[in-house]
């Protein structure tokens, strides 16, 4: 199931809303993008928000020493995957209200029963009780998210030199 990023709208937006006017950019839920070695992603003292596609380009270079130049591209892979990546994650939200009311419950009852990640999803699934229509709605949108995932990893590869590839793979092999 997927938390909608900065799912709050203030009074503001929810006028501009009303009278048809563009939205501003969210800024209430942001994240600076900082690899291991506190190297940043973006310049010092700008903030970057947490979208699907500056946290998985963040999770792949993490660690990486980047050039401003790889930066700038990494930065741009972003700003393109990002409104794809968006639209597949708020296809995957399928709940309704009662559906969300019974998820919350069954994650608070499990946390205070101690249970561990997996009993928690199944205690979610089981609650929840998916339509047929909800599942396959979640499926292809699982399905299209790795393909992009897929695209966009291939891509910020491309960016990386030979060595970066090299200490990106040890890097990888460590965390298993």
């Amino acid at each position: 199931m997927f938390r909608k990023w900065g799912s709050e709208i203030d009074g503001q937006k929810q006028a501009d809303l009303a009278q048809d006017k563009p939205a501003k950019p969210a800024t209430e839920r942001v994240a600076t993008i900082e690899p291991k070695g506190g190297e940043s992603l973006v310049k010092q003292g700008s903030r970057t928000p947490a979208t699907p596609a500056n946290v998985s380009i963040q999770k792949m270079s993490e660690g990486l020493t980047l050039t401003k130049g790889q930066k700038v591209k990494l930065d741009e892979l972003a700003k393109q995957f990002n409104p794809r990546m968006s639209v597949v994650m708020q296809r995957q939200d399928v709940l309704t209200s009662e559906q969300t009311k019974a998820r919350e419950d069954a994650i608070k009852t499990a946390r205070v029963a101690g249970k561990k990640s997996q009993d928690i999803q199944d205690a979610i699934y089981t609650a929840v009780q998916l339509t047929n229509e909800q599942k396959t709605t979640q499926a292809d949108a699982r399905k299209e998210m790795a393909d992009l995932n897929k695209q966009l990893s291939e891509q910020v590869m491309s960016v990386l030199t030979p060595e970066q590839l090299e200490q990106l793979k040890k890097l990888w092999q460590e965390k298993k």
